[in-house]
């Protein structure tokens, strides 16, 4: 339906049979989901699932930020969601009953896909490739192989690809006999497709519209391959030919996409791990340290690019990489122009490395990957950072344009001394406030996660760098001034209002 919006209420699987399955063989094979999802339930304590629905024929559809597409009908096709109880019944979190149900679900036989959709895209932890090759049946075969490779990690509970089969197609030739007889390609096309498909052989007006009578076999004589094969056929003689002696049947099953990348034929590969158990730095190393080259060195000529997730990031990091400079750039000149200094703008900037050094810090501590949510903490926290800065150097200026005589080691002190209590405050109201976003369990809000390590790691070391290292960086660099040749006993001026 329209309105099957997932949340933390709701856990779904897709299930994609292999390509010519029954509708008996998606049946039996979700019987196998719903005794897991039980299964998963009582080793969670009972309290978990409060019922299970299940889809035969079709993916249960998904509404996303995006809206809800409806997915097309298939015998092949099955979805199975699990309704759960609402905490505080429900004493483990979605996530961790997801994990259990994939535990117990184990290898479904003559499945080909076994996906897990979320309403958010973010959340999911993947890990993601594309691989190139001019020759498209040596692209084919290396995704298949590192397809292989992710099913077979024990961490790895879902692998999408785009390598899904499409309809299997029958491709009819002309033995040589056929073309001794003076039989022709479209001659045979023309009587396979009247029998099979149907001639029109009347038209009926009916209520002002036109209806085509059609006659072919009935469906019992057109439904099996052998039926073909059985087939008497008409020669340009007048003879009849058994269609095996006159033409050969070849069965042929193309991708059911095709992907093309830089103009070379492509696939596309992704891995979805759980975080409890690896990470994308410790998935990824694997991947790129030894089965990427494993397949170039099978596949020479293979290219490799970052896909998904891992795509989306590097498009990020590559448009921060030009504006990011650029607007650091601009708060330079701005703040220069403020201070009428060229020095204390670099005395400025100084807290963002240090916040950037303190997000990846406590990133690395608290066991979390950098990602996209990662990197629009550390933007964010930059502001803060430069604030109190600039805080600090305007009651610094401020002591030095009061008394002159004033050494630049007394009046940071002072200006540290004054300013730290509104520093402090800042950095330990906006952390106290982020603690419950930092150990919420809820999976709504788990993609802002590494969002909130950021601000809180970045505020916390950047506000120690700007109370300790930067007064001790200011003292250090007046004593290197005052050691320049001609500059020696000459005061700082302090920076003009």
């Amino acid at each position: 339906t329209a309105d099957n919006r997932l949340d933390e209420q709701k856990l779904q699987a897709d299930l994609t049979m292999a390509a010519g399955s029954t509708f008996a063989d998606t049946v039996r094979a979700t019987e196998q989901l719903v005794r897991a999802g039980w299964a998963a339930n009582r080793e969670a304590g009972g309290t978990g699932v409060n019922a299970i629905n299940v889809v035969v024929g079709q993916h249960k559809a998904v509404e996303t930020m995006l809206g809800a597409d409806v997915p097309d009908p298939g015998p092949h096709l099955a979805s199975v969601q699990l309704r759960l109880n609402v905490p505080p019944e429900r004493a483990i979190t979605a996530e961790e009953l997801k994990q259990l149900w994939i535990d117990h679900i184990g290898v479904v036989r003559g499945s080909d896909k076994l996906a897990f959709p979320t309403t958010r895209t973010a959340t999911a932890s993947s890990l993601g490739y594309a691989l190139l090759h001019p020759d498209e049946d040596a692209v084919v075969a290396a995704a298949s192989e590192l397809r292989e490779r992710f099913r077979d990690h024990p961490f790895v509970y879902q692998v999408d690809d785009t390598l899904e089969l499409g309809n299997v197609r029958y491709e009819v030739h002309l033995t040589d006999a056929g073309r001794a007889s003076g039989l022709t390609a479209i001659a045979l096309a023309n009587q396979l497709r009247d029998r099979f498909y149907g001639a029109e052989v009347d038209q009926v007006v009916r209520h002002k519209e036109e209806i085509e009578v059609m006659a072919r076999y009935p469906l019992e004589k057109r439904a099996r391959i052998s039926d073909l094969h059985d087939e008497l056929i008409v020669l340009p003689n007048g003879d009849v030919a058994a269609f095996s002696s006159i033409a050969r049947v070849v069965q042929t099953q193309d991708l059911k996409q095709r992907q093309r990348i830089d103009g070379l034929p492509a696939a596309s590969v992704d891995g979805f791990y759980n975080v409890a158990m690896t990470s994308s730095r410790e998935l990824g190393g694997l991947v790129e340290g030894s089965w990427l080259p494993e397949l170039r060195e099978r596949y020479p000529g293979l290219r490799v690019l970052p896909d998904g997730s891992r795509r989306d990031t590097g498009k990020v990091a590559r448009s921060l990489g030009i504006y990011f400079p650029a607007a650091l750039l601009l708060i330079f000149v701005l703040v220069a122009i403020q201070l009428r200094s060229v020095l204390q703008p670099f005395y400025v900037l100084l807290g963002i490395p240090l916040a950037f050094a303190g997000a990846v810090y406590l990133h690395w501590i608290l066991g979390y990957d950098l990602t996209l949510s990662s990197v629009f903490g550390l933007i964010a926290v930059t502001g803060v950072v430069i604030n109190d800065s600039l805080v600090l150097l305007d009651r610094y200026n401020r002591f030095r344009r009061d008394d002159p005589r004033l050494s630049v080691s007394d009046a940071i002190t002072a200006a540290t001394r004054l300013r730290a209590r509104p520093i402090v405050l800042t950095t330990v109201t906006t952390v106290v406030g982020l603690m419950p976003l930092l150990y919420d369990k809820s999976e709504i809000l788990r993609f802002l996660i590494p969002l909130v390590v950021s601000l809180a790691g970045g505020l916390i070391f950047a506000s120690f760098g700007i109370l300790f290292v930067l007064p001790a960086l200011m003292v250090l660099v007046e004593k290197v001034r005052a050691l320049l040749p001609g500059r020696a006993g000459q005061p700082v001026a302090a920076a003009a209002p």
